[in-house]
């Protein structure tokens, strides 16, 4: 699975990104410009505003909808916004983004442990630096478990709830 630059950086951030899609004109987008404002400050998240204009790529897809919101990538409302959804989304997209770097840092670890093993291993000293190596299974595999926990999750919620969900485009 290639991923982009976005998405790599969305696994590895506690904060998720929130998308704005908005018209200067349109009512419903300042109401929830100035709801997003104020959940932003109870919850932290990256907010981007997107201002639709007949120029821009998603105009057709978004315009008869706006606002529209997607957070990470991952899900997508369109007017009428419901704020208790975005408030249960952006919460289960911050403990996602944690699990995620959780898991990251751990597998990390495990890599500057295995290293450790081996450097120790080549200065003579072959059974330390082989239950050193082999700890770094344990970094490795706790890592392993966080990440495949988080996306059996995501998988899960998205079979529940595919409207909500957005699909490879």
């Amino acid at each position: 699975m290639v991923r982009s630059f976005e998405e790599a950086r969305i696994e590895t951030t506690m904060a998720p990104l929130v998308e704005l899609y908005a018209t200067e004109t349109c009512g419903l987008c300042a109401e929830a410009r100035a709801f997003l404002g104020e959940l932003q400050s109870s919850i932290p998240f990256e907010l981007r505003e997107v201002n639709l204009t007949p120029d821009h790529p998603r105009y057709a897809h978004y315009i008869a909808s706006v606002p529209v919101i997607i957070i990470n990538h991952r899900h997508e409302l369109k007017a009428p916004i419901d704020p208790d959804q975005v408030v249960r989304l952006v919460k289960s997209e911050t403990r996602r983004d944690t699990a995620s770097t959780a898991g990251t840092v751990l597998k990390w670890i495990s890599v500057l442990v295995a290293i450790i093993g081996i450097v120790i291993r080549l200065m003579g000293e072959p059974d330390l630096g082989y239950v050193i190596f082999a700890a770094a299974l344990v970094p490795f595999v706790a890592g392993q478990l966080l990440l495949r926990r988080r996306h059996n999750e995501m998988v899960s919620r998205e079979r529940r709830d595919p409207v909500n969900t957005l699909s490879d485009e």
